[in-house]
């Protein structure tokens, strides 16, 4: 299988073609970190307000140095959709598939924890034209998945299974193209750590890089 790799500019995220047999997960919903103790809301009266909370321990801060609104945390990522953000994953199909879903090699670039992202990935005929697939009789534009997957330590590579189960993928597909739209930096369990971006989301309707 002949595999090309390519890098969005400044936009939406890494881009990854594949020759043709690729496909990923039915549309998955948003899969959010199951809550860890620290994250328990109090009852307490004397409690703060979750976003005040936040912005005394710097959350805000966080997203603003970046030009973006938001304190940063899972359920109120930094609103990245007009200051576009470096895209911290790339991602190489194997080729194989696993669990009959098709296998990418999914790499941390950057020297930080990552430990969620939100991926969408399209389908193109030879001529470039994007595909549907059709499950259930609902018809898909894409595949989009996301969840702790992601979870990689600073430039680790691991395999990851992005795409429609194989006996859903589009008729005819020559290629694939894949976008993360959004990413978790920091170690799970340290909230502290925690930078949680969203670019802008990821249409249901895209021409292949380059076409």
């Amino acid at each position: 299988m002949k595999t090309t790799t390519m890098f969005l500019a400044g936009a939406l995220t890494l881009m990854t073609v594949a020759s043709a047999g690729c496909k990923k997960k039915e549309d998955a919903s948003e899969l959010a970190p199951k809550p860890s103790a620290a994250e328990t809301v109090t009852t307490s009266a004397s409690a703060p307000e979750p976003k005040a909370a936040a912005a005394a321990a710097g959350g805000d801060s966080k997203c603003a140095a970046l030009g973006c609104s938001g304190t940063g945390t899972f359920f109120d990522r930094c609103g990245c959709a007009a200051k576009p953000q470096p895209v911290p994953l790339t991602a190489k199909p194997t080729g194989k598939y696993m669990f009959n879903q098709p296998e990418w090699e999914v790499t941390n670039t950057t020297d930080k924890d990552l430990h969620w992202a939100s991926a969408v990935v399209y389908y193109y005929d030879k001529a470039g034209n994007q595909l549907e697939s059709v499950i259930k009789d609902k018809t898909y534009k894409a595949s989009r998945m996301n969840g702790s997957s992601f979870t990689l330590k600073p430039n680790e590579t691991k395999k990851v299974t992005i795409g429609f189960k194989k006996e859903s993928e589009p008729r005819g597909a020559a290629s694939m193209e894949i976008v993360f739209d959004g990413w978790c930096y920091g170690a799970y369990k340290d909230e502290s750590s925690h930078l949680c971006i969203s670019a802008a989301r990821a249409p249901d309707d895209r021409a292949r890089s380059g076409s």
